[in-house]
């Protein structure tokens, strides 16, 4: 009997070793991957609207992860519901941000753009306007898995 007792023990550790193992190697697939998330932005009036999202490949990414690095941009949405107008506003990345910016960007809504930060154009009551800016990483983490 104590054998036996013995022998199921070691067939339990076994199985919870073999379980244990494939988990952390399954965990490691997705370790090459780029989160993005972005939170909902709110401003001081309540008549301007700001969204901001991140696209690749013309496909948004609100929440997601993403591999490929080359088409990626940060949408901005920018409005004035009604009365009134929105002048030189200026959207500026934090000191710990993972990207920054592209500067060669073309657009009638931009007046100024270096790797920080985007000063907009004069946006006017009714008015909504969709600016794509292309990013880059600056602190781009590569694991290797295997030699």
């Amino acid at each position: 009997m104590y054998t036996t007792g013995r022998r199921i023990i070691q067939k339990a550790c076994a199985i919870a070793i073999v379980f244990i193992m494939s988990m952390a190697d399954l965990s490691l697939v997705g370790s090459n991957l780029i989160s993005l998330a972005v939170n909902a932005a709110e401003t001081n009036n309540q008549n301007i609207e700001f969204k901001a999202y991140f696209a690749n490949n013309n496909k948004s990414l609100e929440t997601t992860a993403t591999t490929d690095k080359q088409d990626l941009k940060v949408v901005f949405e920018l409005g004035v519901k009604k009365d009134g107008y929105l002048s030189n506003a200026k959207l500026e990345l934090e000191e710990n941000a993972n990207f920054i910016f592209k500067t060669d960007i073309k657009s009638d809504y931009i007046s100024s753009i270096d790797e920080k930060s985007i000063t907009f154009k004069q946006i006017n009551e009714d008015d909504k306007r969709t600016i794509e800016v292309g990013i880059e990483f600056k602190y781009l983490q590569e694991f290797r898995l295997f030699k």
